[in-house]
């Protein structure tokens, strides 16, 4: 019995991990503090592609506010907002 227990055990932990992977923490402060960190995101050592992508993000919420970002396209200027 304790041998089944240890393996459900050890079963969450690792999905547990998984999950914390897959969702790594951002800096908090808000929608105004991330929308300042995320201008500050250099633009000139970018890939085009990269440049491109910030470039339709950064215009999405422009347009309808940064509550309409997906959990992608937050990830994606996380990555790339300096800390």
């Amino acid at each position: 019995w304790l041998y089944l227990k240890g393996r459900e055990w050890r079963a969450t932990l690792r999905r547990m991990r998984v999950q914390a992977a897959m969702n790594p923490t951002r800096p908090s402060g808000g929608p105004r503090a991330d929308l300042a960190r995320w201008r500050r995101i250099r633009r000139d050592q970018m890939h085009e592609v990269n440049r491109s992508e910030l470039d339709r993000i950064m215009g999405k919420i422009e347009s309808s506010g940064v509550g309409s970002l997906s959990p992608d396209e937050r990830n994606f200027l996380d990555r790339f907002s300096p800390d």
